[in-house]
C-alpha cells in the first residue's frame, strides 16, 4: 500500500503520518515533496473511510481532477503551502460530507463558479494567502451551512453585491488585507447570524450608509487602516449587540458620530488617529484604546477622558505619561490607580 503511492519517505516517517480506526484508515497527512508522478495513480479512492486528508508542501501546480474521487466520507481536507495555480470545477464533486476545506498559501488567481456546488455541508472554508483577484457572484450559493469564511491576504478588488447571498448561517467573515476599492451597500444582506467581520487593510476610504443595517448579531467589527475620515451618521444604528469596534490607523480627528448607536460596546480602538477634539457625549465603553492618538488633545480634553473612563487602567496610564497632562489630572490618575 505504501509503495503504491510511490512516496518516499513512507507514511510512518516524521514527514507524514496516519491514523486508523477499526483497521480502517481515517486520517492521512502528507507533507513536503509529493510530486505529480506520485499522485497520478495515487489510490486515495481505496480509502473509502478516510475522514481527514492533508497534502501540504511543494505539490505540483497541476492537481489531477480525479485525485479525490470516491472519498465520500471525507470531512476535512487541507491543501496548503503548495503551488496550485488553478482548480477544476470537478475536484471536489464526490466530497459531499466535507465540513472543513482549507486551500491556503497557494498561487490561485481565480476559482470556477461551480467548484463548491457538491460541498453543501461545508462549515469552514479557508482560502486565505492566495492571489485571488475576483470571485464569481454565485460561487458560495450552495453553502447553506457555512459558518466561517476566510478570504484574507488575497488580491480581491471588487465583490459582487450578491456574493454572500444564501450564507444564512455565516458567523465569521474575513476580507482583510485585500485590494478592495469599495463595498456594495447590499453585500451583507441576509447574513443575519454574522458575528464578526474583518475589513482592515483595504483600499476603500468610505462605507455605504446601510452596509451593516441587517447585522443584528454582529459583535466584532474591524475597520482599521482604511484612511477613513468620517462615517455615515447612521452607519452603526442597528448594531445593538456590537461589543468590539476597531477603527485604528485611520484619519479621524474626532470620535465618529455613529458611536452613539452602539449600546453594547465594550471595546473601542481609535489608536493612531490624529484626534484634535472630543464629542460632548463620549461613548459608554469599558475600554477605550487611544495609543498614538492623544498628541493633539489639550489639557482639558485629557482630563475629560480620565473622568469618563476611570476604570480603564491602560488609558489612565497612557494619559499620565502625556506631556500635556496637568498636575491636577496626574493626581486624579494616581488616586484612581491606587
Amino acid at each position: 500500500m505504501i509503495e503504491s503511492f510511490g512516496y518516499d519517505p513512507p507514511f510512518q516517517s516524521s514527514d507524514s503520518w496516519v491514523r486508523f480506526e477499526n483497521d480502517q484508515l481515517v486520517e492521512l497527512h502528507l507533507f513536503a515533496g509529493l510530486q505529480r508522478d506520485h499522485i497520478d495513480t495515487a489510490p486515495l479512492a481505496q480509502f473509502e473511510h478516510l475522514k481527514k486528508l492533508t497534502i501540504r508542501g511543494d505539490l505540483h501546480p497541476d492537481l489531477p481532477h480525479s485525485l479525490f474521487q470516491g472519498l465520500f466520507q471525507l470531512e476535512e481536507l487541507t491543501l496548503s503551502n503548495n503551488a496550485f495555480l488553478s482548480l477544476h470545477r470537478d475536484h471536489f464533486r464526490d466530497l459531499h460530507q466535507l465540513h472543513w476545506l482549507k486551500i491556503t498559501s497557494n498561487q490561485l488567481r481565480a476559482l470556477p463558479r461551480q467548484i463548491f456546488w457538491a460541498t453543501s455541508q461545508l462549515q469552514i472554508l479557508e482560502l486565505w494567502g492566495n492571489h485571488l483577484t475576483k470571485l464569481p457572484s454565485k460561487i458560495f450559493a450552495n453553502l447553506h451551512h457555512l459558518e466561517v469564511l476566510s478570504l484574507y491576504h488575497n488580491d480581491l478588488r471588487n465583490l459582487s453585491g450578491r456574493l454572500f447571498r444564501g450564507l444564512s448561517q455565516l458567523k465569521q467573515l474575513d476580507l482583510s488585507h485585500n485590494q478592495l476599492k469599495g463595498l456594495h451597500r447590499g453585500l451583507f444582506k441576509g447574513l443575519e447570524q454574522l458575528e464578526e467581520i474583518q475589513l482592515q487593510h483595504n483600499n476603500f476610504h468610505s462605507i455605504p450608509k446601510i452596509l451593516f443595517y441587517h447585522l443584528n448579531a454582529l459583535k466584532q467589527l474591524r475597520l482599521d487602516a482604511l484612511k477613513l475620515k468620517k462615517l455615515p451618521r447612521s452607519a452603526f444604528d442597528r448594531l445593538a449587540n456590537l461589543q468590539s469596534l476597531s477603527l485604528s490607523e485611520n484619519e479621524f480627528t474626532s470620535l465618529p458620530d455613529p458611536l452613539q448607536g452602539t449600546p453594547s460596546l465594550k471595546r473601542l480602538d481609535l489608536s493612531h488617529n490624529p484626534l484634535t477634539s472630543l464629542p460632548h457625549h463620549l461613548p459608554a465603553t469599558r475600554q477605550m484604546v487611544l495609543d498614538g492618538s492623544l498628541d493633539y488633545l489639550d489639557t482639558v480634553q485629557l482630563h475629560e477622558l480620565v473622568i469618563h473612563y476611570q476604570q480603564d487602567r491602560h488609558l489612565l496610564q497612557l494619559i499620565r505619561q502625556h506631556p500635556q497632562v496637568s498636575d491636577k489630572t496626574k493626581a486624579l490618575i494616581k488616586f484612581l490607580l491606587s
